[in-house]
C-alpha cells in the first residue's frame, strides 16, 4: 500500500492553493499548520480539512489562546475588569501563546531574541490574570464550530474601511488568477475626508501581457463581497 503526503513551509496555503494542489496531484494527505521559528506554540491540521491550519481539541492541554483584536484601533479590547478577551467561533483574533516558564518543563518556552527591547515587544502580560505572560504572533485567525483555525492575515495588513474590516490576504485570494497576472499585492491607502484606509491593488503583469483595467474592475464586482466591494476597486499597474 502507497501513501501520499504534502508538505510545504509558506505563509499560509489559500483554498486556490489547496485546490490547484489536489487537481495536480490527486487525493494526497496535506499537513499545513501555523506556527513560527521563535514561537512558543503551534497547531497542524492533520485532518486533511481545506484551508485550515490546526485544531485544538482540548483547550486545557493546549497553551494556545485566540484574543479579540480591534484593526481600527490596533489594540485587544478588554472586559470590565480590564483582561483580554477570548475569540467565539467565526469572530477574528490575534493567537497568543501562554509562556510556561518552569525547569523541568521545555514546552512553551519563549526564548525570544539577542535584542532584550525586542523580546519584550512581542510579550503581552496580565492577559487573562495577574502576572500571566503570553507571546504575542501578530497573526489573526479565526476559528470555526469544529474548532478548526484558519489564518486571516498579519496585523497591519489588515484595513478597516466603512465599518468593515478588510483583510489583504482574502482580496488578494479572490483576485489572484485574473489572466495574465505574474504579482499582486493589497494594501490600504488613506482618502481625504474619508475614515479608514480604501484598497488599492498593486500588480505585475506577466512579460507581454496587458492590463485590462475593465476586466479587473469586473472581477473584483464578481469576486469581492458587496459590502468591500467599494474598498477594493483602486489599482496600480507597476513597471515589469
Amino acid at each position: 500500500m502507497s501513501t501520499a503526503c504534502a508538505a510545504c513551509w509558506v505563509r499560509a496555503w489559500t483554498m486556490e492553493s489547496w485546490t490547484r494542489w489536489i487537481e495536480r496531484f490527486g487525493e494526497v494527505d496535506i499537513y499545513e499548520g501555523w506556527g513560527s521559528t521563535e514561537a512558543n506554540t503551534a497547531v497542524i491540521n492533520v485532518d486533511n480539512v481545506p484551508g485550515s491550519v490546526g485544531r485544538v481539541p482540548y483547550w486545557e492541554k493546549s497553551n494556545f489562546r485566540l484574543v479579540r483584536y480591534d484593526v481600527e484601533t490596533e489594540s485587544h479590547p478588554r472586559d470590565e475588569n480590564g483582561r483580554y478577551i477570548l475569540c467565539k467561533p467565526g469572530e477574528v483574533g490575534e493567537g497568543l501563546g501562554y509562556i510556561v516558564n518552569h525547569p523541568d518543563i521545555g514546552a512553551g518556552r519563549f526564548e525570544g531574541y539577542t535584542s532584550p527591547e525586542a523580546t519584550e515587544k512581542k510579550i503581552l502580560r496580565n492577559v487573562f490574570t495577574e502576572g500571566d505572560a503570553f507571546w504575542s504572533s501578530g497573526d489573526l485567525l479565526r476559528y470555526d464550530e469544529d474548532g478548526y483555525f484558519y489564518f486571516v492575515d498579519r496585523i497591519g495588513d489588515t484595513f478597516r474601511w466603512k465599518s468593515e474590516n478588510v483583510s489583504t490576504a482574502e482580496v488578494a485570494e479572490a483576485l489572484a488568477d485574473y489572466p495574465g497576472m505574474e504579482l499582486l499585492n493589497i494594501y490600504g491607502v488613506k482618502v481625504p475626508n474619508h475614515e479608514g484606509r480604501a484598497g488599492m491593488a498593486a500588480i505585475v503583469m506577466q512579460p507581454g501581457q496587458a492590463f485590462d483595467p475593465k476586466a479587473f474592475y469586473d472581477l473584483t464586482e464578481q469576486r469581492i463581497r458587496a459590502t468591500r466591494r467599494r474598498s477594493s476597486c483602486g489599482s496600480r499597474l507597476l513597471p515589469t
